[in-house]
């Protein structure tokens, strides 16, 4: 829990600086992905492949960004989401079925626009962080159900992407993206490094900072 406090901290910190130091584009709004997990699973031979799992499970939250400058922005997102893992895993006369585990998801990623001086559609590459909370979790096996789960209760991995935004009318814009998760460290039996594709969308309302005055003096004073 301490490490989701401080992670949420260092989004709200780097939003604020963001704000306070930025007079370009405020966007906040709704967020939705869908997620495609990906898990080590033993096929009949006994050798661990890695294959998506099913079904896909949406998440939902809610976003901000934050506009550097022209070609650069900062965004965070708060999201609920869940994961289902279908394993079939066989180890010492025990059979590991499969997992249900229940997130909270807390995101910061730093933007760079690939075409700053377009006017409808700008195309964006994004590189960020992830922190994972576990809010529920259960592991069913052959003969037994755990009211919990090997899954860490915080978890931070990186994630990575494409996206393009471009307006819909009346400030309001839309915000297509598609990206991977990386884990660093494997911590399941079942985890993998690559472990997770994504694809998503933002529907946001964006209000433009005001440009500082240059000159706040006696116009004698220039």
């Amino acid at each position: 829990m301490r490490t989701c406090k401080k992670y949420l901290l260092v989004i709200l910190t780097t939003i604020n600086c963001c704000c306070l130091n930025a007079q370009g584009e405020l966007r906040y709004g709704l967020i939705t992905k869908l997620e495609f997990n990906r898990a080590k699973i033993e096929n009949e031979a006994n050798k661990s492949v890695v294959k998506y799992q099913s079904p896909v499970i949406s998440a939902n939250g809610l976003y901000i960004s934050q506009s550097i400058n022209r070609r650069f922005f900062v965004d965070a997102s708060v999201l609920l989401s869940r994961a289902k893992y279908q394993l079939d895993y066989r180890r010492a006369g025990s059979v590991f079925m499969d997992a249900d585990i229940r997130f909270t998801e807390l995101n910061i990623n730093l933007n760079m626009i690939l075409n700053p001086r377009a006017q409808k559609l700008r195309v964006f590459i994004f590189g960020g962080g992830q922190l994972l909370y576990r809010r529920w979790g259960q592991e069913r096996f052959e003969n037994d159900v755990i009211a919990n789960t090997y899954w860490p209760s915080t978890r931070v991995m990186f994630q990575f992407g494409v996206g393009s935004v471009f307006p819909i009318g009346n400030g309001f814009y839309l915000q297509p993206f598609v990206g991977g998760r990386y884990a660093y460290e494997q911590q399941l039996v079942y985890d993998t490094n690559f472990n997770q594709t994504f694809v998503g969308c933002v529907l946001a309302y964006q209000i433009k900072g005001r440009v500082k005055d240059r000159y706040r003096g006696c116009p004698t004073d220039f």
